[in-house]
This record gives structure tokens, C-alpha cells and sequence, in this order.
């Protein structure tokens, strides 16, 4: 299995629609007596996209029938970043390692070395030890550039060990399509454009 990065175009990303998002792993029953309904939280919640190029042109349309190509229907992966977020609206940046060891599950994390008396924003991105995780309210550093208690969703797969990498620029997750089949449209008298879903998945 080979893990590709999503091609980079020398304009503008020519989407016209993206949708990013999450898969939640639940498991719900309602009681056929009562009518309550109890949920189930599980572990491994997912990212999941889908996105819709149109107005290709000649070299984007290659570009993207390689790297559909190369994906082979799923059995190779691919690394993308929110292509809307980017970066943090936040001000908080810096070179961020976790800092103590992070429980599974858990839904907050200790962090050093970023900006001090900086902040970050709900909704903001950041790859923590490998795990892409959305920030759930406003929070800010200390003076020193540490953060206590910094709340993320969904909670953390694995333990995470104390030094891990906190990424914020462009901060990824690694992808499969969800359908291995693909077809690039052609419009005259543009190259069409190719409707692409995807769903996260865990080496």
C-alpha cells in the first residue's frame, strides 16, 4: 500500500463544491415497548468529504485521472488537509508538541511551544500525534506558549505520548474514495469535472 498526497494545481483548487465533515462510529437501539432510545459512543469517529471539480483543464484533467488511477479503488490511501481551513483562524502557531501523555479518549490536550498569549478559535484545525482533531471553543496560551485543558473532538484513538507533534499548517488526515470506480466528465469546451467522495481511514 502506497499513501499519496492530493495534487497540488497551479491555480486555485478549481472546485465548486466541498463538504468536510465527520462519520461518528454510534450504535443506536429504541426499544419496540418503551420508545427510548439508548446510543451507543464508539471509538474511531471519521473525517470524511466529498468534493465536486468542475471547469478542468487539459493538465488539471491528467493530473486528477493519475492520481484517481494511482489510488487503484482504495487499496492506496491519500493525505489531504480541509481545503477551506487551511490554517487556524486563530492566532496561536509555533513549533507545538503535546505536553504530558494524552489518554485514549480523551477529549482534551496539554500543548508547549506555541505563540505565546496567542489563541484559537472553535473550528480550527490540528493534527496532534497523528490524529486530525477540531477544536471545540476558544482557547488561548499562557505567556509562555503552553495550553491546559486545550477541548478537541472527536476523542483520541490511541495514547498519545508526551513530545508529540501538534501540527497547524495544513494539518491532514489520510483518505480512501468510497467508491473505487471513478469517470472524469468532459463539457465542451472545457474538460468537465469529477464528483469525489472520500472517507477517513486508519493505517
Amino acid at each position: 500500500m502506497t499513501t499519496y498526497a492530493f495534487p497540488t494545481f497551479t491555480r486555485a483548487i478549481p472546485f465548486t463544491e466541498w463538504q468536510f465533515g465527520q462519520v461518528p462510529n454510534v450504535r443506536s437501539f429504541t426499544s419496540p415497548l418503551s420508545g427510548t432510545t439508548q446510543v451507543a459512543d464508539l471509538p474511531g469517529a471519521r473525517w470524511a468529504f466529498s468534493l465536486r471539480m468542475d471547469g478542468l483543464t487539459r493538465e488539471e484533467r491528467g493530473l486528477m485521472e493519475a492520481f484517481m488511477a494511482q489510488l487503484r479503488g482504495g487499496s492506496n490511501r491519500f493525505t489531504t488537509h480541509d481545503l477551506i481551513n487551511p490554517r487556524p483562524m486563530g492566532t496561536m502557531r509555533g513549533t507545538m508538541v503535546t505536553s504530558g501523555t494524552t489518554a485514549a479518549g480523551a477529549v482534551t490536550v496539554n500543548i508547549s511551544g506555541a505563540t505565546p498569549s496567542a489563541f484559537l478559535r472553535a473550528g480550527d484545525k490540528l493534527a496532534i500525534g497523528g490524529e486530525l482533531k477540531v477544536v471545540t471553543q476558544f482557547t488561548a496560551s499562557d505567556g509562555s506558549g503552553n495550553v491546559t485543558g486545550l477541548p478537541i473532538e472527536p476523542p483520541f484513538r490511541a495514547q498519545i505520548s508526551a513530545g508529540a507533534s501538534v501540527v497547524w499548517d495544513k494539518p491532514t488526515a489520510q483518505f480512501m474514495p468510497v467508491d473505487p470506480s471513478w469517470r472524469i466528465e468532459y463539457r465542451a469546451p472545457r474538460f468537465g469535472g469529477l464528483a469525489f467522495d472520500a472517507i477517513e481511514v486508519f493505517s
